[in-house]
Parts: C-alpha cells; structure tokens; sequence
C-alpha cells in the first residue's frame, strides 16, 4: 500500500467538497421560493390607502377580534350600527399563501370556524367599510 501524502488528501477533500456542493444544490431546488404575495407591487403602491384606513380604525376603535381555542373559532364583532356596511376577513398564512382563507363579512357580529386551519401563526386581515368609510384591522392570531 502506498503511503497517504498531501496529493490524496487534497483529492479527498475535493471530492467531499464537490459532493457536499451538489447535495445542498440538489435539497435546495425542492423548496418553494415563491413570494408571499403575488402581486406586491400594486400593493406597495397602495400603501398610503392602507394606512390611512388603519389609522382611521385605531381612532374609531369600532371592532373586537376574539380567539376561542376550546370552540375552535374566532368572533369578530363590530361595535357600530352602520347603514351601509360591507367588507372581508382574510386567515393570512405567513408560511404557505396557498392556505390562505377569503371570507367576506355580512352581519355586526361574525363567528368563523377555524377547527380546519392547521395550527401555527396566522395573521387575522379585516377590510371593510362603514357607511362609505373604509377601515383595515390586521392581528396576529396563533391557532
């Protein structure tokens, strides 16, 4: 047997080196690196409406989000008694955008079952409005 010297340690580690490369190569082209969102743009360009709505929300203080984890359920309830009123809830999942839940809201007080939403952090989007005034609430809610 021949004598281990520096040029087979040197092709060792290549060849490791290589592999190793070609491994992390291989297991990064199975994750998803889409974006959260698919239409970012327009909605960076939309943000001064957004905020505006979410001041106006924080102001009026119109609206109660509340998590019941024994019922597995969420009730959104709107403190005025609007004329006009019309909006949605958005279940916004940070982790995967194609678990995320449109619903659109109808009456003062909402009850949503969320006991088929897999478990983790889910950001909780409401935008509606009331007698032509628009509002935006976005909570954090952890199921």
């Amino acid at each position: 047997m021949k004598k281990f010297n520096w040029g087979y340690g040197i092709g060792i580690f290549l060849v490791c080196f290589i592999s190793m490369l070609v491994f992390v190569l291989l297991e990064s082209r199975k994750v998803n690196h889409s974006l959260v969102t698919e239409n970012y743009y327009a909605q960076d360009l939309a943000y001064q409406k957004r905020y505006d709505k979410e001041k106006r929300q924080l102001q009026a203080d119109n609206v109660t989000v509340n998590y019941n984890k024994d019922q597995q359920s969420v009730t959104i309830k709107f403190e005025n008694n609007p004329k006009e009123f019309s909006g949605g809830v958005t279940f916004y999942r940070p982790s995967d955008a194609a678990r995320d839940l449109i619903l659109p809201i109808n009456k003062r007080e909402e009850i949503i079952d969320v006991g088929m939403l897999p478990s983790g952090k889910w950001i909780l989007i409401l935008d509606w409005s009331e007698d032509g005034v628009a509002y935006y609430k976005r909570e954090a809610l952890y199921i």
